[in-house]
């Protein structure tokens, strides 16, 4: 493989030096950090590409993270902080239900409503109708609102055109089960409501339990 007639090779451009031409009018560079990097001609002469990357790092940890604290080890709530992890720009924390999460650090060291769990628990002694508690939305399950996207005017209860059959679902907890599929839609209207008092009055009646609400 020839090289181009404007040879570059151990030329320096900003923390890239050209080692050896790669072809198709590109350059194999080492980086000072250490790294290889293979870069266009036109992108190394006009200035464009001057590192593997690293600089333009370096840069935002700069500007968004001048304030970042060390964590690790930590504990917020039920979180323990166990590492930074610089790509999400998040701390990497372990729960004690055994689940791992990442945090911004802003969200475990805010003194108000900052966060203690994966999202396992919310504290009961904040909970509200707009809370999730347990993964699951007091509010919504409380509701009785109907969406104005329904098909059928009844709440868990839709037409499926693909199947030619009416389709009854429920969620809860973060997870959609269905219900029942059929072609008498009193059938899934019964077994939506079963599921409801089954699981949401269940639910409902344990929260009130223990939050008084």
């Amino acid at each position: 493989m020839g090289k181009p007639k404007n040879d570059i090779t151990g030329a320096r451009f900003g923390r890239l030096v050209v080692v050896k031409y790669y072809g198709n009018s590109a350059w194999e560079c080492i980086c000072n950090c250490g790294n290889t990097t293979v870069v266009k001609t036109s992108n190394l002469t006009n200035g464009h590409t001057t590192s593997c990357g690293c600089k333009a790092k370096e840069q935002s940890v700069k500007n968004g993270l001048a304030s970042l604290q060390d964590l690790t080890g930590k504990r917020f709530g039920k979180l323990k902080a166990v590492e930074y992890d610089e790509e999400k720009k998040k701390w990497k924390c372990k729960c004690d239900c055994g689940n791992i999460c990442y945090v911004a650090q802003n969200n475990l060291c805010r003194k108000k409503r900052n966060v203690v769990s994966c999202g396992c628990m919310v504290s009961l002694e904040n909970a509200n109708d707009t809370n999730i508690v347990g993964g699951t939305n007091i509010g919504n399950i409380r509701s009785i609102t109907v969406s104005k996207r329904s098909s059928t005017g009844i709440r868990g209860v839709y037409f499926c055109k693909s199947k030619g059959k009416y389709v009854a679902h429920i969620g809860f907890q973060g997870k959609q089960y269905t219900l029942c599929t059929s072609s008498d839609i009193n059938e899934c209207i019964a077994a939506r409501k079963e599921a409801e008092n089954r699981i949401f009055g269940e639910f409902l009646e344990w929260y009130e339990k223990e939050c008084g609400k």
